[in-house]
């Protein structure tokens, strides 16, 4: 480890604790190389790489008592308003991407695209290593109500991945951007039931 850091180190051209700038992003290097390519000494889990045991870690300390979810922002969060951010803690919907039958099937998908780039792998396995609930749901604003719990609306950026998908059928379900005119396929909106949409 120390070996890690004097190269870092050198290769970055630290001179002094007085370049701040370089030593943040030397730190964000190493910590992800010992994240990505580390190995466990010890323990339980000794022999497995880090990115594989620490969720694991992590579970069974949650689950013993020893440890509890904490998360807080790195820095001060400023919204494109301008305003500071503030963390709080509410009741809203979730995605359990963490769900272990989604894990599952996902890795799976990933060994089978073409990354082109090593580096681009890593950044998905890293992601889908820590991702395992994202909130899905907001109280306010414009967007489409939750069909399940309509005093909620669908968060921004997972509205637009709905408007996304919607729009590679588009075409075939209205003939016109207001949906006033039947698509190529003259179906009618009733026959767009719930299972229409529930393939796999």
């Amino acid at each position: 480890i120390l070996a890690m850091w004097r190269q870092t180190w050198e290769q970055m051209k630290v001179n002094s604790q007085n370049d701040k700038d370089k030593l943040l992003l030397a730190k964000e290097k190493c910590y992800r190389k010992g994240f990505d390519e580390g190995v466990l000494l010890v323990g339980n889990h000794k022999g497995e790489m880090v990115k594989i045991a620490k969720p694991l870690i992590k579970d069974e300390m949650v689950g013993c008592g020893e440890a509890f979810k904490y998360q807080e922002p790195e820095k001060e969060i400023i919204s494109r308003s301008g305003d500071e951010c503030v963390i709080a803690l509410c009741d809203q919907w979730f995605l359990t991407y963490g769900e272990e039958g989604w894990k599952a099937k996902t890795d799976e998908c990933l060994k089978n695209v073409e990354c082109y780039f090593e580096d681009t792998r890593q950044a998905f396995e890293r992601t889908m290593a820590w991702l395992h609930e994202h909130a899905c749901s907001r109280s306010f604003g414009l967007g489409t109500k939750l069909p399940w719990d309509e005093q909620w609306l669908v968060e921004s950026l997972s509205d637009s991945t709905i408007y996304m998908a919607y729009y590679t059928v588009a075409h075939y379900l209205q003939g016109d951007i207001y949906g006033s005119t039947p698509g190529a396929l003259e179906i009618k909106p009733e026959q767009m039931t719930h299972e229409v949409w529930d393939y796999n």
